[in-house]
């Protein structure tokens, strides 16, 4: 028996046929009108602070993501504007990245207009296996200490990335 990709089977008719329409029909905007009154979708751009409804919960990202593989699915099998229009990825680009690039099934996308609060925000038609490839070039960079604070004064620290390097003073000579 051959294996068959399941983006090519295809419902015609009898019992699954009917549960994929319940799920297209009903489930999946059922799913989202829930998600989004509770602010799971709105968690997931991570910008929730102390005093705001809808305190997210640690395990909300899971009912996100299979609400977006059901829509992810169903758009493969019905295309449906509607719900095109529903699906956006906030790709997260770190403070350090000044050089940070992103392609989008190997083509090059324009960050500056579609960044806001340090995410890239990409809306578009989704198929199963889209790729979203994130660069985040990390030279190294000397930071040199403020002059004005005496103890520091001449001092540096070489950053990657996220990652701060740095030596104790107290067992390192000082020239």
């Amino acid at each position: 028996m051959e294996q068959s990709k399941h983006n090519l089977v295809k419902f015609t008719g009898g019992f699954w046929q009917h549960f994929e329409e319940v799920n297209r029909l009903n489930t999946i905007p059922q799913n989202y009108k829930q998600s989004t009154e509770t602010g799971r979708i709105e968690a997931m751009k991570l910008q929730w602070r102390e005093g705001m409804p809808n305190k997210p919960h640690y395990f909300w990202d899971s009912d996100v993501a299979k609400w977006m593989e059901a829509v992810a699915f169903s758009l493969m099998k019905n295309p449906d504007s509607q719900l095109e229009s529903q699906v956006e990825i906030a790709v997260r680009i770190p403070g350090w990245s000044h050089d940070a690039s992103v392609m989008v099934n190997g083509s090059k996308i324009e960050i500056e207009p579609l960044l806001k609060d340090g995410y890239v925000y990409i809306k578009r038609r989704w198929n199963t296996g889209d790729n979203i490839n994130l660069d985040l070039p990390m030279p190294v960079e000397v930071i040199h200490a403020n002059p004005k604070v005496r103890h520091d004064c001449g001092r540096v620290a070489l950053t990657r990335g996220p990652l701060v390097y740095c030596m104790n003073s107290k067992t390192t000579a000082r020239t």
